[in-house]
């Protein structure tokens, strides 16, 4: 993004609302992708998005989703949620915290109703990045369960290991660089395993 490109002049909180094609179904499960963005520009406040499902374009309806941008990067988040009315207008706001400001962006939003099976498969949305990495590593499930990250060397040994909800930056100067295998789970068992790089 140039920064040109920023907004410039007094500041206040912007609020969007997008009117969908079809009214969701309350109790229909749904996935939406989207990217997000914070600049780091005005300051060096971060401040969750949150989304929410409303009935009336006015109205900011129920709360669905929310995630912390990342500094001065696009980032495809992906979540899953059940809806809780019956909403035809996705509505987005940065959250309130009374007293920090912050310029964060969002774009190209993309719906899915999920079938049954899909829902099985993969009821928690996750994401790990950058890939390959530097110093610290972004987690994201849409998940209240704690979780945990574990990270092993080539050689399978083990050399970090985090615990956190819903999302976490975890710092990775310590390690060198090279290959990486990840495991991610909860008390329910593993729910990905990959490998990275850190260079």
């Amino acid at each position: 993004m140039a920064k040109n490109a920023l907004p410039t002049g007094g500041w206040c909180n912007y609020e969007l609302s997008i009117k969908l094609d079809l009214n969701l179904i309350a109790g229909n499960t749904y996935q939406i992708w989207f990217y997000d963005y914070s600049s780091s520009l005005f300051n060096n406040n971060q401040i969750p998005i949150e989304i929410c499902l409303s009935v009336d374009s006015l109205n900011f309806g129920d709360s669905i989703y929310s995630s912390l941008p990342s500094f001065d990067q696009w980032i495809n988040r992906t979540f899953q949620f059940m809806a809780p009315n019956n909403g035809k207008y996705l509505t987005v706001r940065n959250e309130n915290t009374g007293t920090i400001s912050a310029w964060n962006f969002v774009d190209n939003f993309t719906f899915t109703l999920m079938t049954e099976a899909e829902n099985q498969q993969n009821s928690l949305a996750f994401a790990l990045y950058l890939n390959p990495f530097e110093n610290s590593l972004t987690i994201s499930i849409n998940d209240i369960e704690t979780t945990q990250i574990i990270l092993y060397d080539i050689t399978l040994r083990k050399r970090l290991v985090q615990s956190f909800t819903n999302n976490a930056i975890i710092k990775t100067e310590e390690l060198s660089n090279g290959v990486y295998f990840y495991e991610v789970s909860n008390r329910f068992g593993n729910i990905k395993t990959g490998k990275i790089i850190k260079q």
